[in-house]
């Protein structure tokens, strides 16, 4: 529901944002999550490169499959979470575990015909969670704050970009292990999942 005029007027109280543990919690997942498609658009073609020898062109067409399994993916789920009726921390958990496993199975991988067939499906998990976990922190405060929720959230999420290329590069740089690097990638919806 809208904010109706009495509510919108005066100056919101930001305190709520810093003492709401569901809202922490909520902004470590979606971390979690953002570790592993971060981590995953910029390294999946490197590595397939670099430890089966793709093509770059085969490589970039297996991301580019990720891409547009992600696309699918956000519509699905919202149509799915709608049919359930709510559920959205069950679902969420599902949504970001599912994501945790194909990057599991990705990262066990070896030829180019299974990372073409794998890659829309591990596109479809990855982005599936976002979706939910938007409607989870929109939901855990007032409408008045709704946006700064969303705004400081998102800012936790988008930081694992930061970080994460940094750390799966030196892995695999010093382990040489093509699923070496996918625990990695990994270990983001993992901790996602703990958090929810």
């Amino acid at each position: 529901d809208g904010p109706s005029r009495q509510k919108s007027a005066g100056k919101p109280d930001y305190r709520p944002l810093y003492q709401d543990r569901n809202l922490l919690f909520l902004a470590l997942a979606g971390f979690g999550v953002f570790w592993g498609i971060v981590g995953f658009t910029n390294w999946a073609s490197a590595l397939m490169v670099k430890s089966y020898h793709l093509p770059l062109v085969r490589a970039g067409f297996a991301v580019a499959l990720f891409g547009a399994g992600a696309m699918v993916g956000k519509p699905l789920i919202g149509f799915v979470a709608d049919r359930l009726g709510g559920h959205y921390k069950a679902l969420s958990i599902f949504c970001v575990g599912s994501f945790m496993v194909m990057l599991l199975v990705f990262g066990r991988l070896s030829t180019e015909s299974a990372f073409l067939f794998v890659a829309p499906f591990a596109g479809l998990t990855c982005q599936w969670s976002i979706p939910i976990l938007a409607t989870l922190i929109t939901e855990e405060l007032t409408v008045t704050l709704a946006g700064s929720a969303t705004g400081l959230t998102n800012a936790v999420w988008q930081l694992s970009g930061a970080i994460v290329p940094i750390v799966v590069g030196k892995v695999f740089q010093a382990t040489q292990s093509f699923s070496g690097a996918f625990l990695v990638l990994a270990a983001g919806p993992a901790f996602g999942v703990l958090m929810l």
